[in-house]
């Protein structure tokens, strides 16, 4: 779906704030409250917005370690991996990869004992190298027109030839 500049003002205010009104939207982009539910709408349906949610303060709520967690399957069978990734509420993401590992996951526990329990659960069907987050830089990076945009790579490749 190309996406115009309208397009990109409504995306990057929905992603700051989703629980933004169609009225505040418009005025933040210059369109009435019925356009702009009109676009968010076909934005919707075109898959480019998946959905609206709350982002949780782990910490806050008891869920204070963050783990990364690298893992490779001990045997051939590497669905049973991600049969144990799905099956545990405390992977909150994992991505099969490419590379010597087969999956990396981001992990949340309320203690250092608990996401020892959390990684035993992979024993039977992984190896693991596991990560502690100890500070995060970058949460949640808004997307914007520059970083989908190829003629902007494009032109900075060939100015730097």
């Amino acid at each position: 779906m190309d996406i115009d500049d309208i397009g990109w003002m409504l995306l990057r205010e929905l992603q700051s704030d989703a629980r933004i009104s169609f009225r505040e939207l418009g005025k933040r982009v210059g369109l009435s409250a019925p356009a702009v539910a009109e676009r968010v709408r076909r934005l919707q349906e075109a898959g480019v917005i998946r959905g609206f949610r709350a982002e949780l303060d782990l910490e806050a709520i008891g869920m204070p370690i963050i783990a990364m967690v690298r893992a490779t399957p001990t045997g051939s069978d590497h669905g049973q991996l991600e049969e144990v990734a799905l099956s545990l509420p405390e992977v909150r993401e994992a991505h099969r990869v490419s590379g010597s590992e087969h999956m990396w996951m981001k992990i949340s526990a309320r203690s250092l004992t608990h996401l020892d329990g959390v990684l035993q659960s992979f024993w039977n069907v992984a190896d693991t190298t596991t990560n502690l987050v100890l500070h995060t830089v970058v949460r949640q990076r808004p997307v914007d027109a520059a970083t989908v945009d190829h003629n902007v790579e494009r032109s900075a490749n060939s100015n730097a030839t």
